[in-house]
């Protein structure tokens, strides 16, 4: 008995066996996605390159700036600091100068201004009558304007506090007295001849003669001073008393 024939039949297409050409469909479908992975990586990884990169740039960038901008705050804060330093220093020279210039000006009008004063006095006796006369004279550089002077004679025991009487108020007359000029202002006082006491006491310093006086003026400046002046007798000679200052005497003030 024969073998049977073997089987002709042709494989049935679709069947469970993968041809090649599947296999390499399916190969290459995995090759693709496999390197659209690899691009889609790649891709991804530039991508994180440049935001590094850029973070990293505007990082370094936030830094300048932050350093620019205090560099220019410590400046501007210094600039401040050295342009207050420096109103302070002008503000002190210009002070400094206007003292100066003021000390300088006060200066020039005390060496320039009016002064008038005692330069002497005396009092002679012409019977019952003592007739005083004081020398003013200006040791100033300029004149004295306005000069109004007026002075009295008293008389009292020596060794007793003196009280000055008030002066007459009557209108006198104004004078200029330049430099080195001098006025010679008068005044008396009469003894009554039922005292006869009085001039002999005067004689022998048992009794004393003051001199009280005030002069008036303006200097060139404008400023109006006053020159209080009190004098005193100490001896008799020659007919005549001189008179000298009482600690209460030449007081000079500016009105």
């Amino acid at each position: 008995m024969s073998d049977p024939p073997p089987d002709q039949r042709t494989p049935r297409s679709g069947g469970d066996n993968p041809t090649a050409e599947q296999i390499n469909r399916v190969a290459a479908t995995f090759e693709a996605y496999a390197s659209q992975g690899e691009a889609t990586q790649a891709k991804t990884t530039k991508h994180n390159r440049k935001i590094r990169r850029w973070t990293r740039a505007a990082t370094i960038g936030a830094l300048v700036y932050t350093l620019i901008t205090a560099t220019i705050l410590i400046t501007t804060i210094r600039s401040i600091q050295e342009t207050q330093r420096a109103t302070h220093i002008a503000s002190r020279a210009a002070d400094a100068a206007t003292a100066q210039a003021k000390i300088s000006e006060d200066t020039e009008k005390r060496q320039l201004r009016a002064y008038v004063f005692v330069d002497k006095a005396s009092v002679t006796l012409d019977g019952l009558t003592l007739r005083g006369v004081v020398d003013l004279k200006n040791a100033g550089q300029t004149p004295a304007y306005d000069l109004v002077v007026k002075s009295l004679l008293q008389t009292d025991e020596a060794g007793k506090p003196f009280i000055p009487k008030p002066f007459d108020k009557v209108e006198l007359d104004r004078t200029i007295l330049g430099p080195g000029g001098s006025v010679y202002p008068r005044s008396e006082l009469t003894i009554p001849p039922d005292n006869t006491v009085a001039i002999p006491a005067l004689k022998k310093g048992q009794a004393v003669i003051y001199m009280v006086g005030q002069a008036r003026y303006r200097d060139a400046f404008d400023r109006d001073w006053i020159l209080d002046f009190r004098l005193r007798s100490y001896s008799f000679e020659s007919g005549s008393w001189i008179l000298h200052s009482t600690e209460e005497g030449n007081k000079e003030s500016q009105k």
